[in-house]
């Protein structure tokens, strides 16, 4: 059987339980430890098992975080993309014929959809409408206060650091999906190994070999 062609979980199930037996049946372990898979073979393949399973528990926690943090991420960039399109449907129809406004506002074009892009945007929309008091006043007519758009830019940090933080758990989150991979293979080698010995040392007691396998 080729264990390796087994699921994860079942395929550290199955390691597991070649280990136990190889382990604990004194007659295996007198058997194998004349092709050189003694005790201390078997607690090198424990070891790289117990890595394994360390690394998965690692490689999960970053996955997990990796989701988290993009939730929170894309929850408030919706907010953001939300209320920062009000105002710019709105400073569209306000400064129609001001060309200065429309440039510096970036009200026309489309919406940047790359986030460093998109980010770009906003931020100079809310910068370049507060540091022109006529442009800010002519949109207070329409609702629009200032600290909307302070409350923008307070958000575009936090987002700009969850950003960051996302970024962070994404790498981290491939580096030991990498290194799950790698540990595996090392387990899957040794488990290999082992069996392709097992068999030839069991030749004559293929009881204690079905035993092993099954």
């Amino acid at each position: 059987m080729h264990y390796s062609k087994l699921k994860f979980e079942n395929f550290v199930n199955k390691v597991d339980e070649v280990l136990g037996q190889s382990l604990t049946d004194q007659t295996l372990v007198s058997s194998l430890s004349t092709f050189g898979y003694g005790l201390k073979e078997m607690e090198r393949g424990r070891q790289l098992l117990e890595n394994l399973r360390q690394i998965n528990q690692e490689q999960e926690a970053a996955r997990r975080r990796r989701i988290q943090l993009n939730g929170e991420k894309s929850d408030l960039q919706r907010s953001l993309q939300k209320r920062y399109m009000r105002f710019i449907k709105l400073g569209r129809i306000v400064f129609d014929n001001d060309n200065m406004a429309k440039k510096a506002l970036g009200l026309e074009g489309p919406r940047a959809k790359q986030f460093d892009d998109w980010y770009r945007q906003v931020y100079l929309f809310c910068k370049n409408l507060i540091a022109e008091e006529k442009w800010m006043k002519a949109l207070t007519g329409f609702g629009v206060k200032k600290t909307d758009i302070s409350h923008i830019l307070d958000d575009l940090e936090k987002l700009e650091e969850l950003n960051t933080r996302f970024e962070h758990a994404k790498e981290l989150s491939k580096e030991m999906t990498k290194k799950k991979r790698h540990q595996l293979v090392a387990l899957q080698d040794w488990l290999s190994d082992y069996l392709k010995i097992a068999r030839l040392a069991l030749e004559e007691k293929p009881h204690l070999l079905e035993k092993l396998l099954n």
